[in-house]
């Protein structure tokens, strides 16, 4: 068992210090992160119903996910592309509503992206796989 170690961090090595966090805790046993066979159960047809029956708010941001094209997309960046009203608080509450729904109504065990915490930046990133995000793009047409 581990002893929990109060030490100071000088803030010039704050961010090193979150990095390798960050790299450990992903490394550990029991962090979740959605398989292959997870995402493929967001077909075709589940994703244009999903969409379709997403708030105007809920559109624009699958569709700002998609558009970084396989690549992790942050929290700032995805409201900047929704609009200057939105933040991390309004993106949580939009995100939170599509996530009870898809598990809810389309009984899905995964969303249709990743999340995950990236420490140097201090915010939540998105990552949309690239098959899913061809479909949503599809959709915005």
């Amino acid at each position: 068992m581990s002893a929990l170690v109060n030490v100071a961090v000088p803030e010039a090595h704050l961010g090193e210090v979150y990095a390798l966090l960050g790299r450990l805790a992903k490394d550990e046993p029991g962090v979740p992160e959605a398989s292959k066979s997870d995402q493929d159960w967001w077909t075709e047809k589940r994703l244009r119903r999903a969409y379709e029956e997403s708030s105007p708010a809920q559109q624009s941001i699958l569709l700002a996910m998609a558009e970084a094209n396989g690549k992790w997309i942050s929290v700032s960046e995805v409201a900047a592309k929704v609009g200057k009203e939105y933040d991390w608080n309004n993106l949580a509450g939009a995100l939170g509503a599509f996530g009870r729904r898809s598990r809810n109504r389309y009984k899905a065990k995964v969303r249709p992206f990743i999340r995950r915490y990236n420490p140097a930046k201090e915010e939540k990133e998105y990552l949309m796989p690239t098959e899913i995000g061809k479909v949503i793009k599809a959709l915005k047409s």
